[in-house]
């Protein structure tokens, strides 16, 4: 973890609900604000990596095109309406 403290500046209004939720969580801004960070990048991590993986997909040849997609759906739909 860097020494250096991350300055992230704030609206107003978002430091007060801020504020208001680390006095009703008993936690400081820093920890909410951390573990809110946390989240973000996790989450964003997965998706870039996911989009990494279909560029590679894709230029491996290891889609299937569209149409063929679509069909095999409307395949799966009409068989479930004729059984339902």
């Amino acid at each position: 973890m860097s020494d250096e403290p991350l300055k992230i500046p704030l609206a107003p209004d978002l430091e007060a609900r801020l504020d208001a939720l680390a006095y009703r969580t008993q936690r400081t801004p820093s920890v909410i604000a951390a573990e809110a960070i946390e989240r973000y990048v996790t989450r964003e991590t997965g998706i870039v990596d996911s989009l990494n993986r279909a560029l590679e997909d894709e230029q491996a040849g290891r889609l299937t095109p569209h149409d063929q997609v679509m069909q095999a759906a409307d395949a799966i739909l009409a068989e479930g309406r004729t059984k339902g």
